[in-house]
C-alpha cells in the first residue's frame, strides 16, 4: 500500500474584524461568515466547499450529522472485541469458529469475502464471482493484500468466519482508490471465511 500526504480540506479565509469598513451590519455580516464555515471530514472540490458555506446557517438548525456519524463509527468499534493491533486500529469478531489450522507466513491461503464502508455499503465480494468459486487467494506476508487482511487472517483458523474492522492505515489509507468506491480516510469491515490452506485450491 502506497502511503501519501493527508488531503486537507479547503482552507477557511482569515477575517479582521478591526478592519470592516460599513456599517455595523456589515460587520456584523462578516463576523457571521467568519463563524459559519463548513465543518469537512473529508476533502471537497472548492465549489463544494463554496455551497456548503453558503448552506451553513441553515444547516446549524438541523441535525448534527457529524456527531451521529461518530457515534456510528464508535458502536460499530465497540462489537469487535479482539484487538490485533494493539492499538484498536485492527480488530475482529469471530462469527464462526473454525477447527483448522491457521496459516504460517507465505502459506497461500483461500478466502471469501465481503468488502463493506461503515455505512454498510457492499463495495466488493468474492461470493458472486464465478471465477473465484474457490475463493480468493493470496500469500500471508506477501504484500500483496491490504495490511488488515494480511495480519487479520494470519490470526484465523481453516473454517473459521470473522469480520475485520480495518481503519485507513490497515486499509486503503489517504489515498483511498482513486475513482473507486473506497474514499480516503475510511475505515472498512471485511467479513471473511478462511476457507483452505494450500498451493493448491480445494475443491469445493
Amino acid at each position: 500500500m502506497t502511503s501519501c500526504c493527508v488531503c486537507a480540506a479547503p482552507d477557511t479565509p482569515e477575517h479582521s474584524s478591526a478592519e470592516a469598513d460599513g456599517t455595523g451590519e456589515e460587520h456584523a455580516s462578516s463576523t457571521a461568515r467568519e463563524s459559519a464555515q463548513p465543518r469537512v471530514s473529508a476533502p471537497q472540490s472548492a465549489g463544494t466547499a463554496a455551497n456548503s458555506s453558503i448552506k451553513s446557517s441553515s444547516a446549524a438548525a438541523g441535525p448534527d450529522t457529524t456527531k451521529k456519524k461518530s457515534s456510528n463509527s464508535t458502536m460499530a468499534e465497540a462489537s469487535f472485541p479482539i484487538d490485533l493491533s494493539g492499538d484498536g486500529q485492527l480488530k475482529k469478531k469471530i462469527l464462526k469458529e473454525g477447527t483448522g489450522a491457521m496459516p504460517q507466513q507465505q502459506e497461500k491461503v483461500w478466502a471469501h469475502y465481503t468488502g463493506k464502508l461503515l455505512d454498510g455499503t457492499v463495495f466488493d465480494s468474492s461470493i458472486p464471482k464465478p471465477h473465484r468459486k474457490n475463493g480468493f487467494d493470496f500469500r500471508i506476508g506477501a504484500g500483496s493484500v491490504i495490511s488488515g487482511w494480511d495480519v487479520g487472517v494470519a490470526s484465523m483458523k481453516v473454517g473459521e468466519k470473522a469480520e475485520l474492522l480495518c481503519a485507513p492505515g490497515y486499509a486503503y489509507g489517504a489515498q483511498g482508490t482513486p475513482g473507486g468506491p473506497i474514499p480516503p480516510n475510511a475505515t472498512l469491515v471485511f467479513e471473511i471465511e478462511l476457507l483452505h490452506i494450500g498451493d493448491e485450491p480445494k475443491q469445493l
